[in-house]
């Protein structure tokens, strides 16, 4: 295991000292480095910086905890399930992003914790994309060092979901190799085409149809959907692959929730309050806070919700499961399966990602977008579940339609 208080420390140097005060001036520097090897063999996870700045009971709490973490970056980070761990340079370089993290809560928020919050990293993110956080000498942090950070913080919530019964977390910007951007937003129209994208995708003609030859290469097609052996496909999976509401209720969900892709894989049946038109989630499961957090639904979503809770009760694969949703490998879904899906609704739908940062980050920003413009930066906060109003004002952007619109008018006037 790395240590990282080895080399670390360093002998603290004197200026040549005039002949009065040479010996007391040699002897504090000895002293001081020996202190400081010490520090280092006694707190081996902790960096040098960080170790004068804590308490001795502190230093203990936060070597245990680094060490723990740091452990787990090695040993299981990678892939948990497979127990495959970072390299020693990927773990080396996430150490020193996470410790300066911390120094930043601490700095920020009442102290010393290693109690570190959801909001804690939104606010350091949003920190780094604004280049409120610079070098030393002024100088903005790179693209390329933003996204790293944020890969360590992501690691850091992943470490407390598999260990401490924590919640996952991403960043809701994604950065460039050399530029910051964020998720590009969903028109209206956009957004309109994505539902009724949702109720096409994956149709298939009828079984009646098709020639034999045909039939044929369908049912592989099926099969793969279903997770089933080719040679099981009925005529009655034919009618099941058009008539399911698996992905378009995943899909409508989604626009009306803004959920990230934690959200939807996290969710439980257990969640859905069809009655009030609500996805109510448990304050240990909120994503973003603490607090208990109802979402809103349409009628037009509670109505999908209901056909595919009905259907999903058919299916072998949900036996033993209370996720709302499973892929085709019967996995919950999660970012990568979500974008691959999110392309296949913008290529159904016909909406370009040419010169466009699309995500499912781009569906939640349609979301804040679009209640603030209609509604109130409040019902935003509350939908977004957002603690501070601050993390919303985000997505405070006037939408192109409107802006379209004033600028209609103010021709107009012109011209009249």
């Amino acid at each position: 295991m790395l240590c990282w208080g080895e080399g670390l420390s360093r002998t603290r140097r004197v200026s040549p000292p005039q002949v009065a005060g040479a010996m007391h001036a040699e002897t504090t520097a000895t002293e001081l480095a020996h202190t400081d090897n010490q520090q280092a063999e006694e707190f081996p996870y902790v960096p040098e910086l960080t170790r004068n700045q804590l308490t001795h009971r502190q230093l203990v709490d936060y070597n245990e905890h680094r060490r723990s973490l740091l452990t787990w970056l090695e040993t299981q980070g990678k892939n948990p399930e497979k127990h495959t761990g970072y390299s020693d340079d990927t773990v080396y370089n996430y150490s020193y992003r996470l410790d300066r993290f911390y120094r930043w809560v601490w700095a920020e928020y009442d102290g010393y914790t290693i109690r570190i919050q959801q909001e804690y990293a939104d606010a350091y993110i949003d920190a780094l994309y604004k280049d409120e956080l610079r070098k030393d000498d002024g100088e903005t942090y790179s693209g390329n060092h933003k996204r790293k950070t944020a890969n360590a913080i992501e690691t850091l919530f992943n470490w407390k979901a598999c260990e401490r019964d924590g919640d996952r977390w991403s960043a809701d910007v994604s950065f460039s190799e050399q530029t910051v951007s964020q998720a590009d937003p969903f028109s209206k129209d956009e957004r309109k085409r994505l539902r009724e994208a949702a109720l096409e995708l994956d149709t298939i003609p009828g079984y009646n149809d098709r020639t034999p030859d045909e039939r044929d290469r369908w049912k592989a097609y099926i099969a793969q959907k279903l997770g089933k052996p080719k040679d099981e496909v009925s005529p009655d999976d034919w009618k099941r692959i058009n008539r399911s509401w698996e992905l378009p209720s995943l899909v409508l969900v989604a626009l009306d929730t803004g959920l990230r892709p934690v959200g939807i894989e996290k969710m439980n049946t257990g969640w859905l309050r069809l009655e009030k038109g609500v996805i109510a989630v448990p304050p240990k499961k909120t994503v973003k806070d603490g607090d208990p957090t109802e979402i809103a639904l349409t009628q037009r979503t509670v109505n999908a919700l209901h056909r595919w809770l009905e259907e999903r009760e058919n299916y072998e694969k949900y036996d033993d499961t209370d996720a709302v949703w499973l892929n085709r490998k019967k996995n919950r879904y999660n970012s990568d399966t979500l974008n691959y899906l999110l392309d296949k609704l913008c290529d159904e739908a016909g909406i370009t990602q040419e010169n466009r940062n699309i995500s499912w980050y781009s569906i939640r920003r349609s979301v804040g977008t679009y209640l603030i413009s209609e509604g109130s930066l409040a019902e935003a906060q509350t939908q977004l579940r957002h603690k501070n109003p601050e993390s919303t004002m985000r997505y405070a952007e006037s939408p192109p339609e409107e802006r379209r619109n004033t600028l209609d008018k103010i021709w107009r006037k012109r011209l009249s």
